[in-house]
């Protein structure tokens, strides 16, 4: 029995391309979240201390990111998303709770701001 190797090169190789290019698509264009923390600070007021903190969550990679959350255990009262972008906020039976952000394109940055005031002011 005489195989044809030029036709099982015919045939393997374009299903070999078919999978490296899934791959190298899956490896190198797919969304890439970065996240970094810019500041926290505490000020002393009268009526007790004010905590502040900020974060920024930038997609990095070449695809739109779907469906990000940034989760919390404790959802501090009062946020801010700069730009505004549509969001909601799910919480769970077990107190944790997320910002939902349907979706953020490649190179979208978005900061959020947090503040956590004293009890006097609540």
């Amino acid at each position: 029995m005489n195989i044809d190797w030029g036709l099982v090169f015919q045939i393997a190789v374009p299903i070999g391309m078919l999978f490296l290019g899934k791959y190298l698509d899956f490896r190198f264009f797919r969304p890439k979240l970065i996240t970094h923390l810019l500041h926290t600070s505490a000020f002393a007021l009268p009526a007790g201390v004010f905590h502040t903190h900020s974060i920024v969550v930038r997609n990095a990679g070449r695809e739109t990111a779907k469906d990000v959350r940034i989760g919390h255990y404790v959802m501090p009262p009062h946020f801010n998303l700069f730009p505004p972008v549509p969001h909601t906020i799910q919480s769970s039976t077990n107190g944790i709770s997320e910002i939902v952000i349907p979706h953020m394109v490649p190179g979208e940055q978005l900061s959020v701001s947090y503040s956590i005031l004293p009890s006097a002011f609540l």
